[in-house]
C-alpha cells in the first residue's frame, strides 16, 4: 500500500489533485506520520475521504478508523462501520479485523461474536496475524464458532509463524492507525 504512489511531494501533490486515489492515500499517510509534510490529522482524514469517494479500499479502511478514533474528523461509531464494512467486502484485511473488533466489542453494530469471528476468519485468511490470533482465541473458548483445541492450536501457529519480529511503520500498526 504505502509507496504505491511513490514520487516527489510536489508529484505526489499534483496527482492527488487531479484525483489519482493512491496518490491520495499516500498523501494521507504522510500528513498522519509527518513525512515530509506537517503532522496534520485533518488534512490526513480529507485525503482519505477523496480517495475513499473513488471506492479506493485502503483509503476506506483508513478513514473508518479514524471516524473510529475521531481522527481529523468527528467520532461517529456509524460512519466508521460505514466505511469498514465497504473496505472489509472489497477484502481489505485491515477494515475486515476493525470490522471484527467492532462486532466483539459491539461498537457501533451489536455486540455479536459469530459476526466478530466471521470477519477475523476472512482477514485471518488474508495474513492478517492479529485476526488469526484472535480467531484463535475464539477458537478456544467457543466464541461465535465451535470449541476446537485443534482449530485454535492451528490459528495460533499462524499467527506466531506470521509475526514479524521488526517493527512495522506507524500507519500499519494497528493500535496507532
Amino acid at each position: 500500500m504505502a509507496g504505491e504512489c511513490d514520487l516527489a511531494l510536489a508529484d505526489l501533490i499534483h496527482r492527488a489533485q487531479s484525483g489519482d486515489c493512491k496518490c491520495q492515500f499516500e498523501l494521507a499517510l504522510r500528513f498522519k506520520g509527518g513525512n515530509g509534510v506537517p503532522l496534520s490529522a485533518e488534512k490526513a482524514a480529507s485525503w482519505l475521504k477523496l480517495a475513499s469517494d473513488q471506492s479506493y479500499a485502503p483509503a476506506q479502511a483508513r478513514l473508518g478508523w479514524c471516524y473510529a478514533e475521531g481522527y481529523g474528523v468527528q467520532q461517529s461509531w456509524h460512519d466508521a462501520i460505514k466505511w469498514y464494512r465497504w473496505a472489509a467486502e472489497k477484502n481489505d484485511s485491515f477494515a475486515q479485523y476493525h470490522l471484527g473488533r467492532a462486532y466483539a466489542r459491539g461498537d457501533g453494530v451489536p455486540q455479536s461474536w459469530e459476526n466478530a469471528a466471521k470477519w477475523w476468519g476472512r482477514a485471518a485468511d488474508r495474513e492478517d496475524v492479529d485476526a488469526q490470533a484472535l480467531l484463535g482465541k475464539c477458537y478456544e473458548e467457543g466464541a461465535g464458532v465451535a470449541q476446537s483445541w485443534d482449530e485454535a492450536i492451528n490459528w495460533y501457529r499462524r499467527a506466531a509463524m506470521g509475526a514479524k519480529i521488526a517493527p512495522l511503520p506507524v500507519f500499519y500498526v494497528k493500535s496507532a492507525w
